[in-house]
């Protein structure tokens, strides 16, 4: 594996557990009748960080097109969140979607370029 790549399935994969901390910090604060509270916010930003990053790097570093096409998938999710948050051009309910898709790409991301064997050279 290259250094790209070693980077980048780091950071997916502590982005991706930083993302479950944050859905489980989220429904306890949540089922308490309180809302998300700041560390589950701030976890998401470190997440949301990691997240990009990671697609970044593998789509930069890997040689594979299943995997440039889902970071590419993650990183284009990411920015169709972004938009949607800031510019409130639709129901709040509908902003978790791309940002649930940009994660579960991210995450096939990560699990391919994990997988993929080293070419001979």
């Amino acid at each position: 594996m290259s250094q790209g790549q070693k980077i980048g399935v780091a950071s997916a994969g502590i982005a991706v557990a930083l993302w479950l901390l944050f859905v489980i910090l989220s429904v306890a604060t949540a089922v308490a009748g309180e809302g998300v509270n700041i560390g589950a916010t701030l976890i998401a930003f470190l997440a949301l960080g990691l997240s990009i990053l990671a697609a970044v790097a593998l789509v930069v570093s890997v040689d594979d097109v299943a995997v440039r096409a889902s970071g590419a998938v993650s990183i284009a999710a990411w920015v169709i969140f972004a938009t949607l948050t800031f510019s409130g051009a639709a129901p709040e309910s509908m902003h978790l979607v791309p940002a649930v898709i940009a994660i579960l790409a991210l995450s096939i991301c990560g699990l391919l370029a994990a997988k993929m064997r080293p070419r001979g050279r």
